[in-house]
């Protein structure tokens, strides 16, 4: 480990991240990625103290992990919390899409006079039936509510699920990735690498590319004509979402 170069990377990272106005802001949904850049210079301040310590490698870089998966689950739940708030604001019933589908077949297949016959087929509708919205179905549904289509969704879909993956990752001791996800996200200009054995590598400047993409992101949907939102609306909490 290079403690010299890592230590002036996150130097530039706490010198940089307290001049994005989300930094600063009060208002609902931006306090959500207040609470979380805050949280996240307390921490990388933390870290390069550890680095400039006489503390071994291996702690700095057990270190080093706990700060990237705190900051990347922080960023996660804050498009969480923010189109789950979008969508109790509006009154949107969100229905998962593994709901719609299996109701559609089912449909279908009652109208084609079709009878159910095989039991694990008709056990696998209804349990798909049952299932819950996740957050890509609400993130879906905002999106058609607001009619952004296009190539703007795309992109707003792929930043989306980059920092879904990366989230994943950073959860796992060894973050392998496979080539195809590793494309994914340099293709949606991370800052990223992996090691010769395809063990993925968080750099410093990551965090800033997706404070500025969240920053850019939550003014854009809040700016929509389509919705609004009351700036003074609380977030559901960790276990609402956990349970929904």
């Amino acid at each position: 480990m290079d403690r010299k170069k890592e230590i002036q990377a996150y130097s530039a990272a706490i010198e940089s991240i307290p001049q994005y106005k989300c930094f600063n802001a009060k208002q609902f949904p931006d306090n959500i990625l207040t609470a979380s850049v805050h949280n996240t210079v307390l921490v990388l301040e933390t870290c390069r103290s550890l680095l400039s310590s006489d503390a071994s490698d291996d702690r700095c870089i057990d270190f080093v992990g706990y700060v990237h998966r705190s900051f990347l689950s922080d960023a996660f739940l804050g498009i969480e919390f923010f189109f789950e708030a979008l969508a109790r604001e509006s009154k949107l019933k969100v229905v998962s899409l593994d709901k719609r589908r299996a109701e559609e077949m089912v449909a279908e297949l009652n109208e084609a006079g079709v009878v159910f016959k095989n039991k694990k087929l008709h056990k696998w509708l209804e349990n798909k039936s049952k299932t819950k919205p996740g957050v890509m179905d609400i993130v879906h549904l905002v999106l058609d509510k607001l009619d952004i289509e296009g190539k703007e969704r795309e992109e707003i879909n792929k930043s989306i699920d980059a920092l879904r993956i990366l989230r994943n990752k950073s959860s796992h001791g060894l973050p392998f990735i496979s080539d195809e996800e590793f494309q994914f996200l340099k293709d949606v200009n991370l800052p990223i690498d992996r090691d010769k054995d395809g063990f993925l590598l968080f750099r410093i400047g990551l965090y800033i590319r997706i404070i500025e993409w969240l920053e850019k992101f939550f003014e854009k949907v809040c700016s929509s004509s389509k919705m609004k939102i009351n700036s003074t609306i609380e977030p559901a909490s960790p276990e609402k979402l956990a349970a929904s």
